[in-house]
């Protein structure tokens, strides 16, 4: 696992930099490499990894089918319980941005993956916060 997270570090720093390494080792392994990742739409990336369900025969676990790989991510379950799902959503949202990052190569330490988890940790602070009232 040592060796996956520093390949992973180095190839893609983005995406390390924003979901960890070991996610984003599983992301593209799932998907079959960096550049058919980037084809995948955000919205589909939350259920790679998750398990496969049969919804029309009734035996499979319907809320299970939306937690994939994304849910593992530190920044997810570092949200409250509430905002967990929201925090994934938006999380894909900037995973699909930096995988097409780290194929373009153009930033080789991961500032933008660093720079969206931080962005992401912000919504989550504002989201969490109580809304002020007006007087």
């Amino acid at each position: 696992m040592k060796y996956l997270s520093l390949l992973t570090t180095s190839l893609c720093p983005n995406m390390a930099a924003l979901c960890g390494p070991s996610v984003s080792a599983n992301l593209i392994s799932l998907a079959g490499g960096l550049q058919p990742l980037t084809r995948v739409p955000s919205c589909n990336l939350l259920v790679f990894g998750s398990p496969k369900t049969s919804i029309s025969s009734g035996t499979g676990n319907v809320a299970a089918h939306k937690n994939g790989l994304v849910m593992g991510c530190p920044v997810v379950r570092g949200a409250p319980e509430y905002l967990k799902q929201r925090t994934a959503k938006v999380l894909c949202n900037k995973i699909s941005l930096a995988s097409r990052c780290d194929l373009a190569g153009g930033q080789s330490k991961g500032e933008t993956g660093a720079r969206f988890r931080a962005e992401i940790e912000a919504k989550i602070d504002k989201w969490d916060s109580p809304d002020k009232s007006q007087h």
